[in-house]
């Protein structure tokens, strides 16, 4: 029989401290990773549709009003904008595109995981994997989870980089736009 484990309680529950089953401890530990999963799918979710509705912002920038790239022609601050938003552009795609650890060096790690590349990798018999589902030990289970965890989170910070770049290069593109308007109201052409 395993030992119950010591877990301080919070003081907020009004709950005396005591100790926590080890069933009950394993439950609390796969249901915080399963929360953790499915926050990270929740914000790679959101960071595809913030880069989708940038590219769409971008487009409209570039075929329309004072961004259109028709206005190239018009010196640096015609140029300029224009080129930040294709710049912009390709940092959203760069977001969007989906991003996948190294399968063998992965496969080399673990036996399985909870990542849809254990799933899918080409060696794994559905059988064999089903097994490892119904009767593998649950810190193998739980290790697989963290370790999902921790490949979507980075797979994740990579696209919130790629959007900071995307909406710091649209900030620029509209400043500098802004600044070829202001200077073409007050007479100054071609710069």
């Amino acid at each position: 029989m395993t030992a119950a484990i010591e877990f301080p309680r919070d003081a907020a529950l009004n709950v005396a401290p005591g100790p926590v089953s080890p069933g009950d401890a394993a439950r609390v530990r796969i249901a915080f990773l399963i929360s953790q999963h499915q926050a990270l799918v929740a914000q790679t979710q959101f960071a595809d549709a913030k880069a989708a509705a940038l590219i769409a912002l971008a487009g409209i920038f570039a075929f329309t009003g004072p961004f259109e790239t028709a206005r190239m022609h018009e010196g640096v601050l015609g140029f300029a904008p224009a080129l930040l938003i294709a710049l912009s552009a390709l940092a959203c795609l760069w977001a969007i595109i989906p991003r996948y650890p190294n399968m063998r060096r992965q496969h080399a790690q673990t036996s399985f995981g909870f990542a849809w590349t254990d799933l899918a990798a080409v060696n794994r018999a559905p059988d064999s994997y089903a097994d490892f589902a119904l009767h593998g030990d649950l810190t193998e289970l739980m290790s697989a989870l963290a370790r999902s965890n921790v490949t979507a989170a980075r797979v994740l910070a990579k696209k919130f980089a790629a959007m900071r770049t995307a909406i710091l290069f649209t900030i620029a593109a509209i400043l500098l736009t802004a600044i070829r308007i202001a200077l073409a109201e007050s007479g100054v052409v071609g710069i």
